[in-house]
């Protein structure tokens, strides 16, 4: 009986999907998942034969993703900021003029 072989951990697998539970403030990953490529349900530390390795153009899209997301929120706070700094001066402003 040939040993099967076993190339990697399944959690990163490009077949690997990782089950969530739903948690009080966030979803929560589980030790399990299920294997598109076998069509079975896996624990996260498993491994078989048809093993290959989790896409980096995959990842590269998630980075970028996140990248545009950050740059976005920045952008956002930036304005924030100036409205608050704004708002601020003319409050002092109008200060100046009540003391006058």
């Amino acid at each position: 009986m040939e040993e099967e072989k076993k190339c990697g951990k399944c959690f990163a697998c490009n077949y690997y999907r990782a089950y969530y539970v739903k948690g009080s403030m966030k979803f929560e990953k589980t030790k399990t998942g299920f294997c598109r490529k076998q069509e079975k349900f896996t624990g996260n530390k498993d491994g078989c034969n048809d093993w290959q390795l989790l896409s980096t153009y995959r990842n590269r899209f998630t980075v970028k993703a996140m990248q545009k997301a950050l740059a976005e929120m920045l952008l956002k706070l930036t304005e924030f900021k100036q409205i608050i700094e704004i708002q601020q001066e003319m409050e002092q402003y109008e200060k100046g003029e009540k003391e006058n």
